[in-house]
């Protein structure tokens, strides 16, 4: 994930486990609230076949799209997407993996924010972070993880001169 220029980047990669030859419909949600604009730059990438995913719908609160595991139980999917930030709060969702009724055997993410940000608020407490003076990035690792919120980033700019 990543804040910059007034904008939330979300870009993930997701490994999928599924019955062969299973056709699987997934609603990929993004974050909706009035301080939140539109989403845009949706793209699915199927890493595994090496294929574009055209998403049956995709609107503000999601995106509709069909997997198919064929030949393989196993599937690696890119998803990304960016979010117009209209005040000084991001949003990923992850309460949705509740609806799966199985946590997720690990989860890696990192957020980057130009030095100029300072975060003020986290739903969820980053591990470690490391500052390169042009940007921060922060850290979570978790494993056997069924979350029981969104992360949610509250944060103000710090002024240029500092």
């Amino acid at each position: 994930m990543k804040i910059a220029d007034d904008f939330f980047y979300v870009s993930g990669t997701y490994y999928l486990k599924g019955e062969i030859s299973s056709n699987k419909t997934l609603v990929y949600p993004f974050p909706v609230d009035p301080l939140y604009g539109n989403v845009d730059s949706v793209y699915f990438f199927n890493l595994t076949s090496n294929e574009i995913i055209i998403p049956q719908k995709t609107n503000n609160k999601s995106s509709v799209f069909k997997i198919d595991f064929g030949k393989n139980n196993k599937m690696v999917i890119q998803a990304s997407y960016r979010q117009k930030l209209l005040s000084n709060k991001a949003e990923y969702i992850l309460k949705t993996t509740m609806a799966w009724k199985k946590p997720l055997e690990q989860a890696n993410y990192q957020l980057i924010i130009p030095a100029n940000i300072r975060i003020t608020t986290f739903s969820i407490s980053p591990q470690d972070s490391v500052n390169s003076g042009k940007e921060v990035i922060y850290y979570w690792e978790k494993h056997n993880y069924m979350p029981g919120e969104n992360m949610i980033f509250e944060f103000t700019y710090e002024p240029a001169w500092k």
